[in-house]
């Protein structure tokens, strides 16, 4: 999990330089508060979760994604990679 931890940092650095993103993603995700709320246990992983349960989590996001949100798609393909890269 330590790969989430430089990827969650990497968006966290993203939201610093563009202070547009969150704001997009929380407009975004008005009408969903349960997918942004999941979205930001996935962002916020401890040591202590299991891997397995990050994933599941992960692809429940990708499950809650309408078809024309566009930033809630590239999100998730952020986390596959930043997944994949980690081996899970």
């Amino acid at each position: 999990m330590e790969e989430m931890y430089n990827g969650v940092e990497m968006l966290v650095d993203l939201a610093r330089r563009y202070p547009e993103l969150w704001k997009e993603i929380d407009r975004q995700c008005t009408g969903n508060r349960e997918r942004y709320g999941l979205l930001c246990e996935i962002l916020l992983t401890g040591e202590k979760e299991r891997c397995e349960d990050v994933v599941a989590k992960i692809y429940r996001y990708g499950s809650m994604i309408g078809r024309q949100d566009l930033l809630g798609r590239q999100i998730f393909l952020w986390l596959l990679q930043v997944m994949r890269e980690n081996g899970e």
